[in-house]
């Protein structure tokens, strides 16, 4: 265990025997999914907004030749989640989705910005071959024409997404955001279900179907111009023609669905196509209305071909390693996404080796609860504590405040090194509401309320409850147990809890050979393991000595007894399900799912237009 304060440790827990090996500083662990807050805080600082809605499915990345599928440790209860309850049920597969696009809203400017920051741009003085060889040789971003023409194809999904919304075809913008230009050969390592769904979305084999649809299609409309029969269901051959077209219903809306297996949101309401049926449609649908395989309107798919033919020829005539190029390309983009993420979680105080990886979320690296300590920190007060000549690579916990001489005078004082500001008000803001909402509807909600403020004489007491923040994390097979947060000061003068003022909690409980939590009985997870023990601290830590030295019982005990709402920050109801708001469509077709308050800054919105996105860099972060 360690707590701190103001920068400072006061107070730690090296094991149960911590002679020789203090595992609080020097042990390095894997600590789950307390590592997902930092995407969090690096997509909020790179304008996405708290209430954007991120796939929550199955899918396939690929990054430098390799193929990664990542998988939930529970059953998502809704296939899209805002960000704010990417956090707060801890989902791995919409924050996976999140790290993969997470500069997928900047302008080239805002992007280059970020290059320089990451210092992955062109250095001054630094030739285009010289770059050219650096990007590829150390990087292993190779721009070959594979490259080039998934370039092409990611803008080509970008420009049509207007047409596709005039035609009347919006319902499909998310299929038309999740397709591939081309999936790995690899075999998928999926379940089938989700496989055959992410199979759906190849560009590639999309266009071999559109094409095989048409030919069939023609060859129906041809073999009915030629029929004497006025009943289209006496017509000869015809049936073996509609084959793989289906019917679907979607509300008052009819669409003619052509595929073997057609993937459809209700694909057990599809029903073949019959000549009977076939004779009920008036007029005959075109060809280019017919979706194929649930996915796509045909006419969408040339749009596609057509938008991506003239963007490959127009990347094919610029230096491909020039920022405009790599802007696009798919595997530079994740570079520089992944270690912005990395970048950030150093400046927030995590100093072990950090590697760039998709997986980066769910903590693959090895660090010491001191180390996360610090970066919770930073979320609940900004700043980066720094000691005199340490730098940004500092690796000291301090524990010493003061160094005098035999005089009694200072030497050295601790805060002397400067505090470094590294996220804003409101970039905390928002990630305190994710940490706040653990502890009401997320991970560690069997712990809620149960932080409290003893006040008063023994046989007279009052108990007050204290606002808990923080994430729980569970490594891979149960090996480490994990939890991280804080509770907040209190205000001398208001009496109310004051999150600046706070003490930051970390624990882990786990074994020193590293074997699994697990038997016959029982599994040990973050809320099993590690979190009864931060309760246990954090009640010792509020009803310490020191904790509201001067308050006044009675203000606490019949004042609010609750937080003010952050400066600027506002109460907007979401659905219990998706943390979506209530009053959007998408939202509220969950069933289910009651109405849950959150707080979100400004004057919300109830859809994406309109959102105020703010462009805030780690180390250009506003006061």
């Amino acid at each position: 265990v360690v707590v701190l304060h103001r920068g400072m440790v006061k107070a730690m827990v090296g094991g149960f025997l911590d002679r020789f090996f203090n595992r609080a500083v020097d042990a390095k662990r894997q600590l789950g999914s307390i590592f997902k807050p930092i995407v969090y805080a690096a997509a909020l600082q790179l304008k996405w907004d708290i209430l954007d809605p991120l796939p929550n499915r199955r899918e396939v990345y690929s990054y430098q030749g390799t193929v990664y599928c990542p998988r939930p440790d529970h059953k998502p209860k809704s296939d899209r989640v805002s960000l704010l309850w990417a956090g707060v049920k801890s989902e791995n597969l919409a924050t996976v989705w999140l790290l993969a696009h997470l500069t997928d809203r900047l302008s080239l400017p805002e992007f280059e910005r970020v290059m320089r920051i990451l210092g992955l741009d062109r250095r001054e003085g630094e030739g285009y071959e010289a770059y050219k060889k650096r990007i590829r040789d150390r990087h292993g971003v190779v721009v070959g024409r594979r490259a080039l023409m998934e370039a092409a194809f990611e803008q080509a999904k970008k420009e049509v997404e207007p047409d596709v919304i005039f035609s009347g075809d919006d319902d499909v913008l998310d299929d038309l955001r999740a397709l591939h230009f081309r999936l790995p050969g690899a075999r998928l390592n999926l379940p089938p279900d989700a496989a055959r769904a992410v199979k759906a979305h190849d560009f590639t084999r999309l266009r071999d179907l559109d094409r095989a649809m048409s030919r069939a299609w023609n060859a129906v409309l041809s073999l009915l111009e030629k029929s004497d029969h006025p009943r289209f269901e006496e017509t000869a051959g015809l049936r073996g023609l509609l084959r793989r077209f289906h019917v679907a219903h979607d509300g008052d809306k009819t669409h003619i669905v052509y595929g073997v297996k057609p993937v459809h949101p209700e694909a057990a309401a599809l029903e073949p196509l019959t000549p009977a049926l076939l004779s009920a449609l008036s007029p005959l649908p075109q060809a280019s209305e017919i979706r194929i395989d649930g996915v796509l309107p045909s006419r969408t798919i040339h749009l596609l071909q057509d938008r991506f033919r003239e963007n490959y020829k127009r990347l094919l005539g610029r230096p491909r390693y020039g920022a405009e190029t790599l802007y696009w390309i798919r595997d530079f983009r994740l570079l520089v996404n992944l270690s912005y993420v990395v970048y950030l979680a150093r400046r927030l105080g995590m100093t072990s080796p950090l590697e760039p990886v998709l997986s980066f979320p769910l903590g693959p690296d090895a660090v010491s609860i001191g180390e996360a300590a610090c970066v919770y920190h930073a979320f609940m007060d900004g700043r980066r504590y720094a000691l005199p000549g340490g730098g940004e690579s500092n690796k000291m916990i301090p524990l010493i405040t003061r160094i005098t001489d035999r005089n009694g005078e200072t030497l050295w004082e601790y805060g002397s090194g400067g505090k470094k500001e590294v996220l804003s008000r409101r970039i905390r803001g928002f990630v305190s509401e994710i940490l706040r909402k653990v502890f009401e509807r997320g991970t560690a909600r069997s712990a809620e309320g149960m932080v409290r403020l003893r006040i008063g004489r023994e046989g007279n007491q009052q108990e007050m409850p204290v606002p808990s923040y923080g994430k729980t994390g569970t490594s891979n097979r149960n090996r480490n147990s994990s939890f991280v947060g804080f509770v907040p000061g209190y205000d001398e003068e208001t009496g109310l809890p004051q999150v600046e003022q706070g003490y930051v909690i970390a624990a882990y409980v786990g074994f020193d050979d590293n074997r699994p939590m697990t038997s016959r009985r029982f599994t040990i997870y973050g809320s099993s393991g590690a979190l009864p023990i931060w309760v246990d601290t954090a009640n010792a830590v509020v009803n310490s000595a020191g904790f509201a030295p001067g308050l006044d019982p009675v203000e606490l005990i019949f004042g609010s007894g609750e937080s003010e709402s952050p400066e600027g920050m506002h109460p907007v109801k979401v659905n219990s399900i998706t943390g979506l708001p209530v009053s959007s469509d998408k939202a509220s077709d969950v069933s289910g799912g009651d109405a849950v308050e959150i707080l979100v800054r400004g004057a919300r919105h109830i859809d994406a237009v309109g959102v105020q996105r703010v462009f805030e860099p780690c180390c250009e972060a506003r006061p």
